[in-house]
C-alpha cells in the first residue's frame, strides 16, 4: 500500500519537486543567494560575503539560500542561527551578525581537525557489536 501523502510531508515535496515544470520565461522576483562549495575557504568567505551582504540590508531581503559543500557549512550555520538574529533595523541591516553569524564560524575555522584524530574518535564495527560470545 503507497504511502497516504499528507500536504506539509516529506513525500510531497519530493513528488511536487519531481514534477516541478517552469511556468513561463519570467523570473521570479526576490534576492536569492548562491553559496559555492571549496571547503573551509568556501565557508570563510561566504562568511564575508554574507556580512557585506547584511551591512548593505539586502540579507535580511534574501527568499532563497542554495549552497554546496563549504558554502553549506556556512548557510547551515545561517539557517540555525537566524532567529537568534531577530528582527533587522529600518535599513535591513540585523546589529548582531557578526557575534551570532560570524564570529562563530571564525571560532569553528581556527579548530584543529586532522586525519589523527578522526581515527582516534572512529569506532570499529566490531567495537559496536561487544564481544564475541
Amino acid at each position: 500500500m503507497p504511502d497516504e501523502v499528507q500536504p506539509q510531508s516529506a513525500i510531497a515535496t519530493a513528488q511536487e519537486a519531481a514534477t516541478f515544470k517552469w511556468d513561463s520565461d519570467k523570473l521570479e522576483p526576490g534576492i536569492g543567494i548562491a553559496m559555492s562549495g571549496g571547503g573551509f575557504r568556501a565557508m570563510l568567505f561566504h562568511a564575508g560575503a554574507l556580512g557585506r551582504m547584511n551591512e548593505l540590508g539586502l540579507l535580511s531581503r534574501a527568499q532563497r539560500i542554495a549552497s554546496v559543500s563549504g558554502g553549506s557549512i556556512m548557510s547551515g550555520h545561517l539557517a540555525l542561527s537566524w532567529a537568534a538574529l531577530g528582527a533587522a533595523d529600518a535599513m535591513g541591516v540585523f546589529a548582531n551578525f557578526k557575534s551570532i553569524v560570524v564570529d562563530p564560524i571564525l571560532a569553528f575555522s581556527r579548530e584543529k581537525v586532522d586525519v589523527a584524530d578522526l581515527r582516534q574518535a572512529s569506532v570499529s564495527q566490531e567495537d559496536l557489536a561487544g564481544p564475541a560470545g
